[in-house]
């Protein structure tokens, strides 16, 4: 586990075009003779070396800004192989530690909880949005007659992660288990911005708590999510009958 690293927005960022004009604008500055045509203009004649100095400093400004905006993004580009590699590898580090003990995992899924950070990305494939920023994988196990989930934030830009969510609770007392939706509204610092989520509640004998699983409203607005959800719900779906089929062995 790490300490909080916001790197993986960069994976997100699109290509520096801004920074790539500035460093057109720059060139054009550096190159232009302004100060032989300002000379032709005798009033102005004597103060042609200002005006070439002038050209000269804004032209080195747009270059250095641009430049640099440009280096950045080919610095810390990340490549969307690298990002599956990488995601891939974290995934089944925290999947080792859970088995670690002997629990049996019944199932995970990644979670996008753009409520959670001060902001948000979301990049599509083919028109479908694959990838989110920030992303939670959850990770349902039983373990010693009790249901266990734990809820993760990735860092997958450098494979590491912190936990920020842990439930556990009997399977006996378990009454119900399925799915609901909320809409939640939240502040970005910018503006209000309201997001479905489906969630997966567990009811027992002592109370609920219920985990995210998908979020439909800002996801939707990026692409195509018809596919991604019947994936969520079925996986989830599987999940819930593991946990059930778990329940009625133990009664």
């Amino acid at each position: 586990m790490a300490v909080y690293r916001s790197s993986d927005r960069w994976f997100f960022r699109g290509f520096p075009f801004s920074g790539v004009t500035q460093v057109l604008v720059g060139i054009v500055f550096l190159v232009l003779p302004l100060g032989t045509y300002v000379s032709y203009f005798k009033f102005l004649a004597d103060y042609a070396f200002v005006f070439d100095w002038l050209k000269t400093f804004i032209g080195v400004v747009f270059l250095s800004l641009g430049t640099l905006e440009t280096l950045l993004y080919f610095i810390r580009f990340t490549s969307s192989k690298v990002y599956n590699s990488n995601l891939q590898d974290v995934v089944e580090q925290i999947l080792t530690e859970v088995k670690r003990t002997g629990s049996s995992v019944l199932g995970t899924f990644l979670s996008f909880r753009p409520w959670m950070s001060g902001e948000y990305y979301v990049k599509t494939e083919k028109g479908v949005p694959r990838y989110f920023f920030p992303t939670y994988l959850v990770v349902l196990y039983t373990e010693g007659g009790n249901l266990v989930v734990r809820e993760y934030l990735l860092h997958i830009r450098n494979k590491t992660y912190e936990v920020v969510g842990y439930h556990v609770c009997p399977i006996s007392r378990i009454v119900s288990v399925g799915l609901t939706q909320d809409r939640l509204v939240f502040d970005t610092g910018t503006e209000s911005v309201g997001a479905t989520v489906d969630f997966f509640e567990v009811r027992t004998e002592g109370g609920s708590f219920r985990v995210p699983i998908f979020e439909e409203e800002i996801l939707s607005s990026y692409g195509n999510i018809g596919t991604l959800k019947e994936e969520m719900i079925s996986k989830v779906s599987l999940i819930i009958k593991l946990l059930l089929s778990s329940k009625g062995a133990k009664e």
